[in-house]
């Protein structure tokens, strides 16, 4: 899809897209939520398909927290639009993936954002392949990327286990307002651009 697109000049399309998706996320994400901090009783756990607990650092205590069969296919169904999402802009899983995890699974934040660190990783390698085919990939761009990322991933896993998860949303609500902002602004012009043509 993504090359049928750019090859027809309406790659606009998907920044306009893209960018509604984020200011969406920003909206469900922003929204306050608690989750269980005491040992879930067992008639509760049962209710549950998914449950997990990590000790947050920050707070110091042990966050229970279970995904229950209702919010799991709601997540699927978001996961599906992130992975279309992705490989068409070959960015976007992430924070459609937080979208997903956080807002539908009801994951707490730290979860959520570990999680879909390892999900982007199998979205771009699943694109990426399509694009290195296509040949949208410049490999010494990719390289020099490549050091970037590897600190910035090894500083923020650091830093995560010992941040609030207030901290970590204001951050998300950050990055993902930025995020919208450049793609609104790159449609726009590329709309402009190609009606002034």
């Amino acid at each position: 899809m993504a090359y049928h697109i750019i090859s027809s000049g309406y790659n606009w399309i998907l920044y306009l897209i893209f960018s509604g998706v984020m200011y969406m996320a920003m909206a469900l994400v922003a929204k306050p939520r608690r989750h269980v901090m005491t040992a879930l009783p067992i008639s509760v756990r049962d209710s549950y398909v998914i449950t997990g607990s990590y000790l947050d650092q920050a707070l110091k205590v042990y966050v229970n927290y279970g995904v229950r069969r209702d919010n799991l296919v709601r997540a699927r169904g978001i996961m599906l639009f992130g992975g279309l999402i992705s490989g068409l802009l070959g960015i976007g899983g992430g924070p459609i993936n937080m979208l997903a995890l956080y807002w539908a699974a009801e994951l707490p934040i730290k979860v959520a954002s570990a999680t879909s660190n390892l999900i982007v990783g199998v979205t771009a390698a699943t694109s990426g392949t399509l694009y290195w085919f296509f040949g949208y990939i410049q490999p010494f761009m990719a390289m020099a990327s490549v050091i970037g990322i590897v600190i910035g991933a090894n500083v923020s896993t650091r830093i995560l286990p010992r941040a609030r998860g207030s901290t970590i949303k204001i951050l998300l609500l950050s990055i993902f307002s930025y995020l919208a902002y450049r793609m609104l602004l790159s449609g726009l012009r590329r709309v402009v651009f190609s009606y002034c043509q």
